[in-house]
Parts: structure tokens; sequence; C-alpha cells
């Protein structure tokens, strides 16, 4: 079974957008605010062993460390979470291992500040392997790393949520990998563009920054 770069994504209006990743939404100019753009990749690993596993994105938050509920678990009825409703996206992760990632928000304007958390929300994940369907379940039903970043005026800063599949007794879990996410992690896009960071393992050989393949 071949690999998909990505499934159909919903608003076709702003594809212009997405290049060759999945749909980002973007409006850094507004308001005179800083930016952030929320990357997702995968951890080389048991997703290996997959032909597939497609995630579907529905909603990136952003928790600001000077205000909320410190502590709270979700991310939605806390004041602090800044969430960012995006167009389902569907993102094979298998196309993404090492240092290749797609922008889920590009250049999203947020209000300056430091903030102490970015949570992904995951509303299905379809994964095949060996030609069959296989179940992976997400915890919560979302990829979240604690991680403080500051945002100023006039800056973009990136963000890497880097997830794996992980084989448990019960099955198949997808988890964010916690050491190779963050603002300090550099990636490549399948648009050509490199993620902000110091490197992953502080090197960027073998990334491919080429479009498709």
């Amino acid at each position: 079974m071949s690999r998909r770069t990505f499934v159909a994504l919903a608003l076709v209006a702003l594809t212009t957008l997405a290049g060759c990743s999945a749909l980002p939404v973007s409006d850094a100019n507004a308001g005179g605010n800083g930016a952030v753009t929320v990357y997702l990749s995968d951890r080389p690993g048991v997703t290996d062993q997959f032909d597939a596993v497609n995630v579907t994105v529905t909603k990136v938050a952003l928790k600001r460390a000077d205000e909320g509920c410190r502590g709270c678990h979700g991310d939605a009825n806390d004041s602090a979470w800044i969430v960012r409703d995006i167009p389902d996206a569907t993102v094979d992760l298998t196309e993404y291992a090492g240092a290749n990632a797609t922008a889920l928000v590009r250049d999203a304007g947020v209000p300056n500040g430091t903030y102490e958390a970015v949570s992904v929300r995951v509303g299905d994940v379809t994964a095949v392997k060996n030609g069959s369907r296989v179940t992976v379940r997400v915890p919560h039903d979302r990829l979240r790393v604690h991680e403080e970043f500051t945002v100023t005026p006039g800056k973009s800063v990136g963000f890497v949520v880097d997830a794996a599949v992980h084989e448990t007794e019960g099955g198949y879990v997808l988890r964010p990998v916690v050491n190779e996410s963050g603002t300090d992690v550099r990636v490549c896009t399948r648009d050509g563009n490199h993620g902000d960071g110091a490197g992953r393992n502080g090197s960027d050989s073998g990334c491919d920054c080429r479009c498709g393949g």
C-alpha cells in the first residue's frame, strides 16, 4: 500500500497558504502582535512499521503563563488558553519523520507575552499496518507539550510538537515526544522552509526540504 502525503483538507479557499504542508492559518499582522508557527513532526521508531498514520488535527491551543488557571487540564474552558480553530487537516505522520515537519498554523498572530504550553487537538487517527487498519489511541485527544517561550512584537516563534506511536500492552498510543519538541528544534517543511531553532540533534544533515517526492 502506498503512503499518502495528505487526506483532503477542508477549506479550499485557503490552500494557497499551505504549500506542501497541512493547511495553516496566518494572521501575523493582526493588531501588531507577535506570531507563532506550530509544526507537527514524527520521531522515527514504531511509526516506521506503519503504512500510514493519518492524524486529523482540529485545533491548536497556546497557554499563557501569566494568567488563568495554572495546572488546569482543559484547553477550552480556561481563559489562559488561546485556541485556534483550523480547517480539519489530516497529516500522515509517516511522511514527516526525523527533521521533516508540517506547519499546522503559520505565523498566527497572538498576544505578546510568555507562554507555557502548546496543545494540538486531535479529532481522529486512522492507521494502516501491513495493509490492515489498526487502532491508535490519543490520550485526552490531544498532543500537549509544556515548555515556556516568549512572543514579542513583530517576531515569529516556531514551536515543534513531535509525536510518536508507542506500542503498549493495550495496543498503540500516539503521544508527544517532549525531548524532541519545543522552540529549539530546527525542522524542514515540504515547501522548503526551515523552522526556527538550533537544530534537531545539533545538525540539519539529511534534511530533505524538497516539495513532493
